[in-house]
């Protein structure tokens, strides 16, 4: 009966040995530890399986060997954007002496610009260490702040921001030290890293990172003992 017959591609298998004779040896066992017993038939060139260790009547028999060993495991699939992304922004100063006091008249400048051309579409939240020092002009109370913003926003220059902002004041010391962080934004976004002061910096840098969001596990929190 055919119905019981598998068909095979002798070319997806290796290590067949062409056995004479019917015996079959004792290491076949039909199992991927011991080989396979597969039948060609001496007329048509049909390869099948009987799922027995001998062939019939006009056919040969065709031994497989055993399975080899696991080859090594491959690489992990990606998961939305699996590596940490960085930059570094140039240095930049920004003049800002006498606008002290008047938020609306704050300098301005984009010290990072993401160009959101990445191919991987994911959610990932950017953050921002961002250093530098007070000019000898600014005034004590001057102000900096930093934030993300989108281009869109930045022209408009109203004010909205992809959350977590960051200010420092002049006060008593001339070094500046943020750490800015975002809201979740999809990575084919452009993105602006921006401070705004009111009085003059010097030698403004910008370390920035892109973290996926998704691949993250669930963050277990309890209660203090």
């Amino acid at each position: 009966m055919k119905s019981r017959i598998t068909y095979f591609l002798v070319g997806l298998f290796g290590a067949i040995a062409v056995s004479s004779a019917n015996a079959t040896p004792t290491a076949v066992y039909n199992d991927p530890y011991s080989g396979y017993v597969l039948c060609v038939n001496k007329s048509t060139k049909v390869v099948t399986y009987p799922a027995k260790l001998k062939c019939p009547s006009g056919f040969r028999k065709l031994e497989l060997g055993a399975q080899g060993a696991d080859g090594a495991p491959g690489p992990s699939g990606p998961a939305g954007i699996s590596t940490l992304r960085w930059a570094v922004s140039s240095a930049i100063d920004i003049v800002a002496d006498g606008y002290i006091g008047n938020s609306n008249q704050m300098v301005r400048q984009v010290l990072l610009h993401v160009d959101g051309s990445s191919s991987t579409s994911a959610r990932v939240y950017y953050t921002a260490n961002i250093q530098g020092n007070w000019s000898d002009s600014a005034q004590t109370g001057d102000l900096i702040q930093c934030y993300f913003q989108s281009p869109a926003d930045y022209n408009a220059n109203n004010g909205i921001t992809y959350w977590g902002g960051s200010e420092d004041e002049n006060y008593n010391w001339n070094t500046i030290r943020m750490s800015v962080s975002s809201s979740a934004i999809t990575s084919t976004l452009k993105v602006y890293l921006v401070c705004r002061t009111s009085g003059t910096v010097r030698d403004l840098t910008a370390f920035v990172q892109s973290v996926p969001v998704d691949s993250y596990q669930t963050l277990n929190v309890y209660p203090n003992p």
